[in-house]
């Protein structure tokens, strides 16, 4: 009896990973296309990105681009790791430690960045939206190197339901 429990459990978790993107076995495949985006359209880094999708961010872009933080939380300093949240929680902190790694771009997973840093980011004069999907963001930073980006990609950022 319990085997039966523990397959329908199994099964139901699977099915769940086939139904729903945030959830199940493999990689982040909801941000596929964003960083299909990222790459066809030559973005550059320095990239500051939310830590639940580091890994992947880094599978698919590394040795080229290196992530700000991944989701290995014993791989950084607690200071550095109290520098990623008051950056996600303030943005002119925000804008201040760009400036210091030099942050050319933002690529953010929608379900897993606090929906306040989304809004203020995409007020923030400083950063451009040049992708949004249902579940993906990506911002460049207003620049002359990022004007051609820029003039061909920016999108008019939306509050969609999935976002907030």
């Amino acid at each position: 009896m319990d085997t039966h429990v523990f397959l329908i459990v199994l099964i139901g978790i699977f099915y769940n990973g086939l139904v729903n993107k945030f959830f199940g076995f493999g990689f982040y495949t909801y941000a596929d296309n964003a960083v299909t985006f990222f790459m066809n359209t030559h973005i550059q880094g320095p990239i500051f990105n939310d830590a639940e999708i580091g890994g992947f961010l880094t599978l698919r872009l590394y040795p080229q681009e290196k992530v700000f933080i991944d989701e290995r939380p014993e791989a950084y300093t607690s200071s550095f790791a109290n520098t990623y949240f008051h950056m996600l929680s303030d943005i002119n902190y925000f804008d201040v430690q760009a400036k210091k790694y030099a942050i050319n771009s933002v690529i953010l997973a929608t379900p897993y960045t606090p929906q306040n840093f989304i809004y203020e980011i995409a007020q923030d004069k400083l950063w451009v939206p040049v992708y949004q999907d249902e579940t993906m963001l990506i911002f460049v930073k207003n620049s002359e190197t990022n004007k051609e980006i820029i003039h061909k990609h920016k999108v008019q950022f939306e509050k969609s339901n999935s976002i907030y």
